[in-house]
């Protein structure tokens, strides 16, 4: 069993709550005899324990719906034990610096980044989308469709191990896929290092007309990285 907030499983330290009080409660009783009454004295003998059975399974009640409050807050599942079965959250990284800004094959490299992800992502893909200055968490493609045709070049340079921090910081029940789009400009040792060993991370290395060799595309390549597309 696996938990999506584990970090609430500390508040199960709460039952000792229930459990302090019903030990305050319990009390000595003092016994006192009175000549006519004393046929009563059984009677108050099963009716005290009677009372401290209750009061036990008062206790126990309070404490199993205590610890399910807890356990429904920290929403407990359980992994698919087949594969493919299994759901993996999609987070694509698009490079939008100004060295995506060179001509390919098919136009822009970033441009045409963009067009095949409208033409290629299904509509129904849940996906969160980062670039160099903007984050779209838990969206599909018709939602940033306009957006995407609209995103604009940004003077920050594409930093991998940025990126991959803010993946990172992002909890997620399920296991991660990472699409990398960039042309691997400025790729360092330090940024393939900084890659999630947990997550399945996959680079698409569009190459520009003009540009035959890149230093950060050879330490992908080198890394054992996976491209999946090339311009």
């Amino acid at each position: 069993m696996h938990f999506k907030h584990p970090e609430i499983l500390y508040f199960l330290f709460l039952l000792l709550i229930p459990i302090l009080v019903h030990l305050f409660q319990l009390r000595r009783f003092r016994k006192e005899y009175f000549t006519n009454v004393r046929f009563l004295q059984q009677l108050s003998v099963q009716t005290r324990k009677s009372s401290q059975l209750k009061k036990w399974l008062l206790l126990a009640t309070r404490c199993l719906l205590l610890a399910a409050v807890v356990f429904a807050f920290a929403q407990p599942f359980f992994e698919a034990k087949e594969k493919n079965t299994s759901t993996n959250e999609l987070f694509i990284l698009l490079d939008n610096s100004y060295s995506m800004q060179a001509k390919g094959q098919k136009g822009e490299l970033m441009r045409r980044a963009v067009e095949d992800l409208l033409a290629h992502t299904p509509e129904d893909q849940s996906f969160s989308l980062l670039t160099n200055t903007d984050d779209y968490w838990n969206t599909d493609i018709r939602s940033i469709r306009r957006d995407l045709q609209q995103l604009h070049y940004s003077a920050l340079p594409f930093s991998l191990e940025a990126m991959m921090a803010r993946v990172k910081a992002h909890h997620s029940p399920y296991k991660k896929d990472i699409l990398v789009i960039t042309d691997g400009h400025g790729i360092t040792k330090r940024d393939l290092e900084s890659i999630d060993k947990n997550a399945n991370t996959y680079f698409i290395v569009p190459e520009a007309e003009q540009k035959k060799q890149c230093i950060g595309r050879q330490r992908l390549r080198h890394a054992g990285a996976r491209q999946l597309l090339r311009d």
